[in-house]
């Protein structure tokens, strides 16, 4: 069976971002469609949650896209064949700005006004965590940080926690950490990575 590797987040914290740059990085090309990055990192969340993404004959490494926590039903096929997760962490603040721009909301309106109170009084997107099972935004970070609760469901799994704030001021630097943490084989190629 194959090995899966998550890239996991609260949603809005640089996920799709990350999955740009690792994409562009594997296929050698630019990416320029979140349709080609899901056909390479495919997303377990939600719907898509529901339906397994691993293929029972293949063998290669698997990169995986969540925003939910590792308890989640719909984590249950990946328990065994876990082996890695980059856990990417944001400023709750900048997560609640995000979404109001994700929203459509102006920033000095009612509804910014309204979905800061709510995210504020629920610790994250109450609508996301009942939908999604994504858990509040504390809940999400501490059960992919916390070795013992990770490993509650993925008992041979590594974590790497990455800083939004420190791909943002170093995103070349950054994207070749994650790859030497992923260790897909081959040594990184720093030409590749600056080009990704």
């Amino acid at each position: 069976m194959t090995s899966v590797a998550w890239i996991a987040s609260y949603p809005k914290s640089g996920n799709t971002w990350l999955r740009f740059m690792l994409t562009s990085y594997l296929l050698n090309v630019p990416v320029r469609s979140v349709r080609n990055v899901n056909a390479v990192i495919p997303i377990v969340d939600g719907i898509a949650g529901h339906r397994s993404v691993l293929a029972p004959d293949r063998q290669d490494p698997l990169l995986v896209k969540t925003h939910q926590v590792p308890g989640a039903q719909a984590m249950e096929p990946y328990q065994p064949c876990a082996s890695k997760a980059v856990y990417l962490v944001r400023n709750p603040r900048d997560i609640l700005l995000s979404h109001i721009r994700h929203a459509g909301a102006q920033p000095d309106g009612t509804e910014a006004r309204d979905l800061a109170r709510e995210f504020i009084a629920n610790q994250g997107m109450p609508l996301w965590r009942e939908k999604f099972e994504i858990g509040s935004w504390p809940e999400n970070v501490r059960d992919w940080t916390t070795p013992a609760t990770v490993r509650r469901y993925f008992p041979g799994i590594d974590v790497l926690t990455v800083r939004y704030e420190d791909m943002r001021a170093d995103p070349e630097g950054t994207l070749h950490q994650i790859l030497g943490f992923l260790d897909f084989g081959p040594p990184v190629i720093p030409q590749d990575v600056h080009r990704a």
